[in-house]
């Protein structure tokens, strides 16, 4: 990374001991050349990993983009997201390629102590708002789904990047800078710490090993506790508006509102809120969002997530 004067920064390889801020600084490592957000694409790219661009200083895709929408796969045109605009970078998993997504760095040094260090030291790490990303790449036929201490992030998931910037204004950085590992099917499941999503993984069942809503979210919050304290139209106003829009009322009394759907490319305004019954739905038959839901679904769909997924980032919202 680049200091203010343009001379190489350092950055902590995390894979040591626990500082104050529950990071780990025991050693320092120097990342060759800048770490800018073009650099990092094109690395991506060389790989063979499809990117996305996501909104600044957001998690939002940009409109057109997304795990199931358009991907960037040319350097001519990761150029432009990332070197003429000011964009996010999101890298889409799958394709051998596997994130383990830790939200705190706890888990990651407890993952570390349980035998993950012999493969971090060897592998791409970034840090992230709260945690850790582990990148590897493996043969093993892997589905997104939890471990015990980990988020497990494959086909079809879209993880934002170093170095994009956070909503907070944290800035991801990376802590082992060095190409994803390659790893067989054996090594990788000798990294995770649950034998049934092991036992899932390796049958192509991971769905089964996924926790349910109760299971997953701490603090006792439930789905109705979410739903209750995230109104669906702030939810929708914040959605829209990070796509440039702004949401109207269409009647008197402030129950329903419309604006240009953000989930396809709408010209005439067909997404719509029911405030009253925390109901959205996007008139168009062809959109992601024809079917609506609530706020956990628009929270979903609007950053590429489960509703399991979203489900549980609402609720740590409520800790």
């Amino acid at each position: 990374m680049l200091n203010a004067k343009g001379a190489t920064a350092k950055v902590t390889p995390h894979i040591h001991a626990a500082t104050k801020d529950g990071h780990t600084a025991e050693e320092s490592t120097t990342i060759p050349g800048p770490l800018t957000m073009l650099s990092r694409a094109l690395r991506w790219l060389a790989q063979g990993v499809e990117l996305v661009p996501i909104q600044y200083r957001t998690k939002h895709f940009v409109s057109g983009f997304g795990p199931n929408r358009e991907h960037i796969t040319d350097e001519e045109s990761a150029r432009y997201w990332w070197g003429e605009r000011s964009c996010n970078l999101g890298v889409v998993c799958g394709s051998g390629l596997v994130c383990l997504d830790f939200d705190d760095s706890a888990m990651f040094e407890s993952w570390l102590r349980r035998g993950g260090r012999a493969l971090a030291k060897d592998t791409l790490i970034e840090q992230t708002t709260r945690g850790y990303h582990v990148w590897f790449f493996t043969d093993a036929p892997i589905a997104s789904g939890p471990d015990e201490l980990c988020e497990i992030k494959a086909r079809g998931a879209v993880i934002m990047s170093a170095p994009s910037i956070a909503p907070s204004g944290w800035v991801y950085s990376v802590a082992n800078d060095t190409l994803p590992l390659r790893v067989d099917a054996n090594q990788f499941f000798s990294l995770l710490s649950n034998p049934q999503t092991i036992e899932s993984l390796s049958a192509g069942r991971v769905r089964s090993a996924v926790p349910s809503v109760v299971q997953i979210i701490k603090g006792g919050a439930t789905v109705d506790c979410v739903k209750r304290e995230f109104a669906i139209y702030d939810m929708a106003r914040d959605v829209l508006r990070a796509q440039g829009f702004e949401l109207q009322s269409s009647d008197d009394v402030g129950r329903y509102f419309i604006g240009r759907c953000p989930f396809h490319d709408d010209s005439n305004p067909s997404f719509f809120i029911d405030a009253e019954l925390g109901f959205w739905r996007c008139r168009v038959a062809s959109c992601a969002g024809a079917r609506g839901g609530d706020v956990i679904n628009l929270y979903g769909l609007a950053h590429g997530l489960s509703n399991v997924e979203a489900l549980r980032e609402l609720a740590r919202e409520l800790r």
